[in-house]
């Protein structure tokens, strides 16, 4: 990959060590994204200052020691040698701005090497020649230094000759016709209490696009990867989940061979998990960014984002994870963020948008927002299920509120949470289940 140790060291130390009032620090600060930087410690090192300068802190070497200590980065980044040894690389200002070109220029080179890795990827999975030439095209954007300055309405002109590509569909029932798409760089909340069944729409939703073709990345920091999997697997195959976590499965309903070809499945379908337990949020955007450029995905499924480390109060992480999902989906791909409600949405069951954790942040940068909300609970027990002969399979209403979608904004009732998952009206057992089967259910 192309790079220069030196312009990033002569970048860094201008930042930190070329002016107290830092200055050269939000001028840098407005002309390089994080990946304009290639060693990961001076990523990491970047990304610190970034932050104090966004949240108008001084920008020096004691700001930015503290900083990166409490955002567990100070070893990682070199201590405080390497930040005192940057000082011997401190350029003048004109030369700042030619190292800081010289970067601007070895990025186009590093996304037009991962974008062409993208076509050569989707060519090799079967994808049609007009994906592999559009990914081509996409590619050979990347070599060409981006203007200063553009005609008023060019960029109207193209949108409307050649229209906004690879939406993000949410082709889920109802929910569905109202939400619409999500196009790249945006980002839906998925929002609502503890067990109200975020991760259980997420899953839907996920599975759903990746079945429509779709290619899908699920970052999960909470549920490991084998639990979501058995989760798909039961609302693919139309099993509970508790007869294929203890092994219950019935012979007569041939409840494991659907199951298995439902594992099939969606090993065939273009969707993959990470597992990042206990994940900052520099590792949960590296995460999302090696989706995105290894597995050309174009939707990813974050859950959740209470669920990243960072910051020195709840506020500033979320804030900081936020702004670090947007860079790392950058215009390759949507995001599909779940979200906790507070304490007194979480009361009441039925939460608004202002109780979500870290509101204010969430709702400014969030395009859409799905808040799920808890119904009345019902029992339901088939005969011989249970030792005791006393239902114990609860089902729960949810009620799907969508809001911020500009103008197409209402409450989508009739879903339910149960055994199989979400489950919405209309819904039927997968088309590739026979008919005899189908009526076993």
């Amino acid at each position: 990959m192309p790079w220069r140790e030196k312009s990033e060291r002569a970048v860094l130390a201008a930042a930190i060590h070329g002016a107290e009032d830092g200055g050269c620090a939000r001028h840098m600060r407005d002309r390089l994204p994080v990946d304009a930087f290639h060693l990961p410690a001076h990523r990491d090192l970047w990304q610190v200052l970034t932050d104090l300068v966004d949240n108008g802190r001084p920008v020096d070497a004691l700001s930015l020691a503290d900083e990166a200590a409490m955002q567990s980065l100070w070893s990682r980044i070199g201590g405080a040698a390497y930040l005192s040894g940057l000082i011997d690389d401190l350029p003048l200002r004109m030369d700042a701005d030619a190292h800081a070109d010289m970067l601007l220029e070895a990025m186009r080179m590093r996304r037009w090497i991962v974008a062409e890795r993208r076509a050569v990827v989707a060519a090799i999975s079967g994808s049609t020649v007009v994906d592999v030439m559009r990914l081509d095209s996409e590619a050979s954007k990347h070599l060409i230094a981006p203007a200063r300055s553009q005609e008023r309405g060019e960029a109207l002109r193209a949108v409307l000759e050649r229209g906004i590509t690879r939406p993000v569909r949410v082709e889920i029932g109802s929910l569905g016709r109202m939400v619409g798409a999500l196009y790249p760089g945006q980002i839906a909340l998925i929002a609502g209490p503890t067990n109200a069944g975020k991760t259980g729409l997420m899953l839907a939703m996920a599975l759903q696009a990746a079945m429509a073709g779709t290619r899908v990345g699920i970052i999960a920091l909470e549920e490991s990867q084998e639990e979501l999997e058995v989760r798909l697997c039961a609302a693919l195959a139309w099993v509970d989940i508790w007869r294929i976590q203890s092994s219950r499965m019935r012979p007569d309903k041939r409840e494991a061979e659907r199951c298995e070809e439902a594992r099939q499945r969606i090993a065939a379908l273009p969707l993959w998990i990470e597992w990042c337990p206990g994940a900052d949020k520099h590792e949960v955007g590296t995460a999302i960014r090696q989706q995105v450029d290894g597995n050309a995905v174009s939707a990813v499924f974050v859950d959740y984002v209470q669920a990243i480390r960072g910051g020195r109060d709840e506020y500033e992480g979320i804030r900081g994870a936020m702004g670090e999902i947007e860079r790392a989906i950058g215009r390759d791909a949507a995001c599909f963020l779940g979200s906790q409600v507070n304490r007194e949405g979480t009361k009441t069951g039925n939460p608004e948008i202002h109780q979500m954790r870290g509101a204010g942040t969430l709702e400014e940068r969030a395009r859409k927002v799905i808040i799920v909300s808890r119904g009345k609970t019902t029992e339901n027990c088939e005969p011989g299920d249970s030792e005791d002969g006393q239902p114990h399979i609860l089902r729960r209403e949810v009620v799907l509120s969508v809001k911020k979608n500009k103008g197409a904004e209402g409450e989508v009732k009739g879903w339910s949470w149960g055994p199989k998952g979400i489950v919405w009206p209309g819904q039927t057992p997968p088309p590739w289940i026979t008919h005899e089967q189908e009526r076993a259910f």
